[in-house]
């Protein structure tokens, strides 16, 4: 019986499926089952074509995947209209609703206070203006070993990082057997121990290296013992940063802190309670999105306690450098960027600054596009929820603070993906002022912010003249040309008058990489490639994932390859990729798709450098500025679980990857297309216009590169709930059907 129940639902649910459906759900499909399959099937770097055999497994892939999608797609659509269903109920607080309310309000707020009363205790005697003190520390060799560990041995730094710099460490006391002839010290038996002696400085850390051979040790930091385990099995945990901790002498004593720290938590249950009360209660809009800013800024906050002052990049060094006039200023990273940067340093040479806004930035982005979906029927208690898990998630958290131009640049995407998701709504509604002035400010920014952005500036440049002509309005033309011009102007007087010199955006380092791996995996000749350099020292410098070695490796500076590929002109080059294309075309795909392989490729492979350094516990480059990260036990903390989330494949796949999240867009945009919801299409510009630069010119395995997929893609997921159904009217004339918060379903 409940066989026929479903054999019933299922047959009712294909039964407006049209050929066009079936014809769009194969293409994503067989798109979703290659970012999946391809790693194992496609993707050796030295065969030549196909097989049938590799066809034939794909299929079976492609099949498999299409029953896992259907599957999806019906609980997705079970999904909506459950939230259809509240969206049409009234929406009333009844008394009964009350009590649990309260019952909310009360555990969140006590266990809020109680966590940041802890971590405010623990973290006071670090950042309440400490003084400091000479020390001593002993590092000790123990029998004790980790029972994955070849070996008892270690590692440890000749220098020691003190207040951002590297110093060189002199042993005061040496005993047992240590190697000391090169860049470390090398303990290689149990019971050796060595000792040093710090002056007074406020952040002195050791760094030793783990691998598979390292034991275990004991360092004695005054009266304070700690035992680091330092082995490890993958390449990237290769460092263990201890901070010593008995050179601080804390300025409060232990009342006073604990009184400060109480009053903290306080105020972080207060927030939390004010976000329980708005979802529960109904509250204005306004109070509702402020409370969801003040708990996704507090969350971040805990963040940047623990990389205080924030990741700081080497990109982002080089522009600190422009904007201080230490050297000239160029538009090779977002020149807007670095005018901003030196305003700022006009009022403060602190980099936290630029945390602390770039934090409020984000919020009040992701506040006004939670705002606006519960306005339009979403469960404040959904949005409230998906805001505490997205700003609490790892990556969201470190990137939030990190100083990187991507950062921004996804910001402001998913700042254009809330007014084209209002336009997708609105329709005409959507030409307010406000509006207005905010895609007039967003749109020029795409471009100014990241060279690459081009391809989303020229997309919403289509869709406004399109608007301009459904319309015939002028408003969205006037839009268009506000933006072109803001952009000129910027790109124009205002650069000039900060002396900003232009760069050659564009490098051939893309094409010359894909004309290289032909060269190499054909062994075919050609005179193009070889008067660059011979054959032998393109295998030397070709790497699959990345360009870096055409411009930085020993080869390249030998062989002068950048003069030379510049000298070339793009033309030139882009005539021998075309017909290197013709000739091998299944190789220079792959090469396209090894060199963009972190954007679409699901499964872990390659190298991904997800952050500053590729390393938490080097989240601030170094620099002759004096910026360096002020460690704490929440950094030591929160870099544990960095290292669990890239330790498994499955959790470095969901957190760390792309593709996942490509797909899941692919997904909804499938389910866009059936149910005639086209205004998800516009929604989703950014995120695909991005992906489509990335596509074409990615040359690099950098996760801020691909971390706009995660982030558009989650709200966007959000988003389609609320995209209105496009259906035609008896004359033919298209309308749309769409909800309002509390009511019944209406026409436009």
């Amino acid at each position: 019986m409940k066989l026929t129940k479903l054999t019933k639902k299922i047959e009712k649910y294909f039964q407006d499926w049209k050929y066009y459906h079936w014809i769009a759900f194969i293409l994503i499909n067989m798109v979703i089952a290659f970012q999946f399959t391809a790693e194992s099937l496609f993707m050796d770097l030295w065969q030549m074509q196909v097989e049938l055999g590799q066809i034939a497994l794909y299929l079976l892939a492609v099949i498999g995947n299409g029953l896992i999608l259907l599957i999806i797609f019906f609980g997705i659509d079970a999904l909506t209209g459950k939230i259809a269903e509240k969206r049409a109920a009234k929406k009333r607080v009844s008394d009964k609703k009350r009590l649990p309310m309260k019952v909310w309000l009360l555990c969140v707020s006590l266990c809020v206070f109680a966590v940041c009363s802890v971590l405010a205790y623990k973290l006071l005697p670090d950042f309440w203006a400490p003084s400091y003190a000479p020390t001593e520390v002993t590092v000790t060799l123990l029998e004790d070993k980790n029972p994955d560990a070849a070996g008892r041995e270690v590692l440890l730094s000749k220098n020691a990082i003190i207040d951002g710099a590297s110093a060189r460490m002199t042993p005061v006391d040496i005993s047992g057997s240590w190697n000391t002839e090169y860049g470390y010290f090398w303990g290689l038996a149990p019971g050796s121990s060595i000792t040093f002696s710090f002056p007074a400085a406020e952040d002195i850390d050791l760094r030793f290296n783990k691998h598979r051979w390292s034991g275990i040790v004991e360092i004695e930091d005054g009266a304070h013992k700690e035992r680091l385990d330092l082995y490890s099995d993958i390449s990237d945990d290769y460092l263990e940063s201890y901070r010593v901790k008995s050179n601080i002498i804390p300025s409060l004593s232990k009342v006073e802190t604990a009184l400060i720290a109480a009053f903290i938590g306080i105020l972080f249950a207060g927030i939390f309670g004010l976000l329980v009360y708005t979802t529960w209660m109904p509250t204005s809009s306004k109070l509702y999105q402020l409370s969801l800013f003040l708990s996704v800024f507090s969350i971040w906050l805990v963040y940047l306690c623990a990389g205080n002052p924030g990741g700081i990049s080497i990109d982002t060094l080089n522009q600190f450098a422009q904007a201080k006039g230490e050297i000239p200023m160029n538009d090779a990273h977002p020149a807007l960027l670095t005018i901003y940067y030196r305003g700022v340093f006009q009022l403060t040479d602190h980099p936290v600054v630029f945390s602390l806004l770039q934090m409020a930035f984000f919020a009040f982005v992701v506040a006004m596009f939670l705002r606006y979906l519960s306005l339009h029927g979403l469960s404040r208690k959904l949005l409230s929820v998906f805001a505490v898990l997205f700003s609490a998630h790892i990556v969201n958290g470190i990137y939030a603070s990190v100083l990187w131009k991507d950062v921004p640049y996804t910001v402001c995407l998913l700042w254009l993906t809330l007014l084209l998701t209002k336009l997708a709504v609105e329709k005409r509604e959507f030409f307010s002022v406000g509006n207005m002035i905010q895609l007039v400010v967003c749109v020029p920014l795409t471009v100014l912010l990241r060279h690459n952005g081009i391809v989303v500036f020229l997309l919403i440049g289509i869709v406004l003249i399109g608007f301009t002509v459904v319309y015939r309005s002028w408003k969205p033309a006037i839009m268009l040309l506000l933006g072109v011009l803001i952009f000129g102007g910027i790109k124009g007087p205002v650069y000039t008058s900060f002396g900003v010199t232009p760069s050659d955006i564009y490098t051939a380092y893309g094409l010359i990489h894909g004309m290289a791996y032909t060269r190499i995996a054909s062994e075919e000749s050609d005179d193009f490639m070889d008067t660059l350099m011979f054959i032998g020292d393109w295998m030397d410098v070709y790497e699959p994932y990345c360009t870096n070695s055409f411009g930085f490796s020993e080869v390249a500076i030998r062989e002068d390859l950048n003069r030379k590929i510049n000298d070339l002109g793009a033309d030139k080059v882009n005539q021998e990729y075309i017909k290197t294309f013709l000739r091998h075309p299944f190789l220079i795909i792959k090469d396209r798709l090894l060199g963009s392989n972190l954007l679409w490729n699901s499964v872990p492979s390659g190298y991904n450098w997800r952050i500053t350094n590729n390393q938490y516990l080097v989240v601030v480059d170094g620099n002759s500025f004096g910026y360096y990260c002020r460690e704490n036990f929440l950094t030591d903390a929160l870099n544990k679980i960095y290292l669990k989330s890239i330790r498994s494949p499955w959790s470095d796949m969901l957190i760390w990857r792309a593709g996942p999240y490509i797909s899941l867009s692919l997904i909804l945009l499938f389910l866009s297309f059936k149910k005639k919801k086209y205004g998800f299409f516009l929604a989703a510009i950014p995120l695909l216009g991005n992906s489509l630069s990335l596509l074409l010119a990615m040359t690099c395995q950098d996760y801020r590169y691909v971390y706009f997929a995660m982030v558009c893609t989650c709200f966007l997921a959000l988003a389609y709930f609320i995209c209105p159904v496009e259906t035609k009217d008896q004359n033919g004339l298209a309308k749309q059907k769409f909800r309002v918060p509390g009511g019944n379903v209406q026409s436009e």
